[in-house]
């Protein structure tokens, strides 16, 4: 649990995964969570404290990480700050252990009315948005995500351009790359692939370290509460070096500095697969499973089978852009170009 709001969605999990004969536990992962354990416990056994119980840990066969966007207070006050980098060691062992014995974990991202409005979807027509790309055709991802990650197997340096002649040049780890269909089945653990995301649809990929050099502009960041538009990064070896967001620029830069980690490291690349709808909607996690929009990542990406750890994830994601390998394309003005299907005969 990130926040109280995602309470009520894990009660009703709960209720299933008993129902289907499931020991299920709760683990409480909320701002008042984090501060009082950083207050408690002395900076020693900080280092050493298990983020869940080891008796309950070694006996875990899945887990589900239920967040919102629901802004929870103040951030952290300066003797928790110095702290918290302690704590997140924690938070990275388990993950690094739950992926090395591919146990399923799925996260599961809620929208919150607050989100949408303010230039963008309105909250009824973004909470539409919501249940549409959770119930999209999955198999139609699958296609789609499978031509991607062909051709970024074979070519995969890519050419991020944006509308106002920007242009990012990163190259992708092909090793860890994956279409992201909501389901984590036999084959996806065999394959080292033990993480999803609900909702459900883009092809996501890991760069190759050291890379990313450029410039990207997104539509917006949705950040402290609210949303900052127009968000433009310059990139030197994968690393944010400047940031411009106008007026609000300050509060990205502000927490890029304050947060522990390498949270202004480039930690994912993304193309929506999902045809839900057309954005931008306001809600980042909802965008980047649109069709044909390019997420930018920042922060954390353990699970995904990286090293970057970081206590803020920054997400910019961008409509209208266009993408290229070497040798063809692969969105043109935020649509996808997808394979050509047979040939139909007459009639």
């Amino acid at each position: 649990l990130f926040a109280p709001i995602a309470l009520e969605l894990a009660e009703a999990i709960l209720v299933e995964a008993e129902a289907c004969g499931a020991v299920t536990h709760l683990r409480p992962w909320s701002r008042n969570v984090i501060l009082r354990t950083l207050d408690r416990y002395p900076p020693d056994q900080l280092d050493n404290l298990p983020f869940i119980p080891a008796a309950i840990d070694e006996r875990l066969t899945a887990a589900v990480l239920i967040t919102s966007n629901l802004v929870q207070g103040s951030p952290p006050n300066p003797a928790q700050q110095e702290r918290l980098p302690r704590f997140l060691q924690s938070v990275s062992r388990w993950k690094q252990s739950a992926r090395n014995r591919g146990l399923r974990y799925l996260h599961v991202g809620l929208p919150h009315r607050g989100e949408f409005g303010q230039g963008y979807l309105s909250p009824e027509a973004g909470i539409d948005a919501f249940w549409r790309c959770m119930t999209a055709d999955l198999e139609q991802i699958r296609r789609r995500g499978e031509h991607l990650l062909q051709i970024v197997r074979t070519e995969p340096e890519l050419v991020i351009r944006g509308r106002n002649q920007t242009e990012l040049r990163v190259s992708l780890d092909s090793a860890h790359a994956a279409v992201g269909d909501g389901i984590i089945s036999e084959d996806d653990l065999r394959a080292g692939r033990s993480t999803e995301a609900l909702p459900a649809g883009s092809f996501t990929a890991l760069p190759v370290a050291g890379t990313g050099d450029g410039v990207f502009e997104a539509d917006y960041t949705f950040s402290s509460g609210r949303h900052i538009p127009r968000v433009r990064v310059v990139l030197r070896q994968g690393r944010i070096v400047e940031l411009d967001a106008g007026s609000d620029g300050d509060v990205i830069r502000e927490q890029l500095a304050r947060e522990a980690g390498d949270p202004d490291m480039l930690s994912s690349v993304s193309i929506g697969l999902n045809s839900g709808g057309p954005g931008p909607t306001g809600r980042p996690e909802l965008d980047s499973v649109l069709a044909g929009v390019v997420t930018l990542d920042f922060g954390n990406n353990e699970l995904l089978g990286g090293n970057v750890k970081s206590t803020f994830n920054l997400s910019l994601p961008a409509h209208g852009l266009t993408v290229r390998t070497r040798t063809r394309s692969l969105v043109v003005g935020g649509r996808l170009v997808l394979p050509k299907g047979p040939k139909r005969g007459p009639g």
